[in-house]
């Protein structure tokens, strides 16, 4: 059986009800590198995936991907994350690889990690 739920004026969320809280402040910097707009699209999607739940603790995040070899190549892709939480404290988190977006992929696996578990300990206390 369906039920249909009638939309209109009448069922309209209360003016009350806070609107839905924004993505933090996302800044993607390359050095010696370029950032593509697929790069950065990428690391910009892998980021608020990241951090959907906890995205009202979250002031600002800084993704800097580095090519610390330059044209040698090697184990040259270094990803730094920078998160800056509402509370006033800042978590780092890092990678490297010679693929950028594998980089990004394995530092947005840790970062999901390491600020649930920061945010659980700060509620603990």
């Amino acid at each position: 059986m369906t039920r249909s739920i009638p939309i209109g004026p009448a069922h309209a969320p209360p003016e009350s009800v806070p609107p839905l809280v924004p993505l933090p402040r996302l800044e993607v910097v390359g050095r010696r590198l370029e950032v593509t707009d697929p790069l950065r699209a990428y690391a910009e999607r892998r980021t608020t995936l990241a951090l959907d739940r906890v995205r009202t603790k979250i002031r600002e995040v800084v993704i800097r991907l580095i090519n610390v070899n330059g044209p040698r190549g090697g184990e040259d892709k270094h990803c730094r994350v920078q998160v800056l939480l509402a509370t006033g404290g800042s978590l780092v988190i890092e990678d490297r690889d010679a693929d950028a977006y594998v980089a990004i992929d394995r530092t947005m696996g840790r970062m999901k990690r390491v600020v649930t578990e920061h945010l659980r300990r700060r509620r603990r206390r």
